[in-house]
């Protein structure tokens, strides 16, 4: 009976049911964000539309939702039993572009993420056009009057470019380089879309076959459309984003990602740095045996067993802690992304 109870009391944090002829809604209670529960894409942000529709090349009508032949909704009982996110999923076997779209909220309601994909078969004679994209709709009144930053480049030389968008703005590519971020200030708030979550350390970020990170952001009219594209080849190959949608702006950049500035083959600068032992740098934190200390921020599960090696040699080459038996060193506290 208390589970019974308990799966109620989701369905009452998690949907929200409206009036008839307007769409079903997951969202989770206090999130600005609601996304829609049907088949056309529908995402809010603090009661207005952020994304109003999507459409895909090749298909007939292009309408990702119209025709999507599969769709499902997460069930309710699974997130009460903690799988946490609430998602939808589109999907089509048949035509010349088979293709998933999967549309999700985070269990805080902090997150929105949209995940596309299709594929383009190899050896084909000819294409109905020489370009597979996909493309989100965004209504120009919900980010009227607003200012924009965007991150756009190659891995090594990533910059950042700023503006503003109005109704008076040129229709056209806004940011005018296709973009991994794009954060815009509205008066309503700050919203981000990370068109490039794994971020500048991305392998690659174009053509067919990979995630495809740097996305287009141009104003039409009364609408925003932000576009995934790559060209249709003889080998064929898969045209795949994703796309994370969070309050917040640049600053938060280093919140969701290690580093804003990569050169390939470079590494990653070492949040923290540990000895064990022996003689340490001011570089190193020397953690010794030490027990776990949540203040600290660091130390092992188990101290009673711990022996240190290496005498006084240099800490970060030669000395180590040791046991007889299984342990684990913890450090907590780090920086997001």
């Amino acid at each position: 009976m208390r589970y019974f109870i308990l799966v109620l009391c989701w369905v009452v944090l998690c949907a929200q049911v409206p009036a008839s002829g307007t769409q079903k809604v997951l969202t989770v209670r206090g999130s600005a964000f609601g996304i829609s529960a049907e088949k056309n894409i529908e995402v809010t942000w603090n009661g207005e539309k952020l994304i109003s529709g999507d459409i895909h090349s090749w298909l007939s009508g292009q309408n990702v939702g119209a025709a999507a032949e599969h769709f499902e909704v997460s069930g309710h009982i699974e997130v009460s039993r903690g799988k946490g996110w609430q998602y939808t999923n589109a999907w089509s076997t048949d035509g010349q572009l088979p293709f998933r779209r999967e549309l999700g909220i985070s269990p805080d309601g902090k997150k929105v993420e949209i995940n596309f994909q299709s594929h383009q078969d190899a050896l084909m004679d000819s294409y109905p056009s020489d370009t597979i994209f996909y493309r989100m709709y965004m209504p120009l009144s919900t980010l009227n009057n607003c200012s924009w930053e965007a991150l756009t480049g190659r891995s090594y030389n990533a910059t950042w470019s700023s503006g503003t968008l109005n109704s008076s703005t040129p229709d056209g590519d806004i940011v005018g380089a296709d973009a991994r971020w794009i954060s815009f200030t509205t008066p309503g708030g700050k919203i981000t879309f990370d068109f490039n979550p794994q971020g500048v350390t991305t392998y690659y970020v174009a053509a067919a076959n990979n995630i495809n990170s740097q996305w287009s952001v141009k104003k039409r009219s009364d609408m925003i459309e932000m576009t995934l594209a790559v060209k249709a080849t003889n080998y064929g190959g898969a045209l795949t984003g994703k796309v994370t949608i969070f309050e917040g702006d640049r600053s938060d950049y280093l919140q969701h990602h290690a580093v804003d500035y990569y050169h390939y083959f470079s590494e990653i600068p070492a949040e923290r740095l540990f000895c064990f032992g022996g003689q340490s740098s001011e570089a190193f934190i020397n953690a010794g045996t030490e027990a776990y200390d949540e203040n600290r921020g660091y130390g092992w599960a188990d101290a009673g067993d711990l022996h240190l090696a290496g005498g006084d040699l240099t800490g970060a080459l030669y000395t180590a802690a040791t046991s007889s038996r299984g342990n684990t060193f913890t450090t907590t506290n780090l920086r997001p992304g």
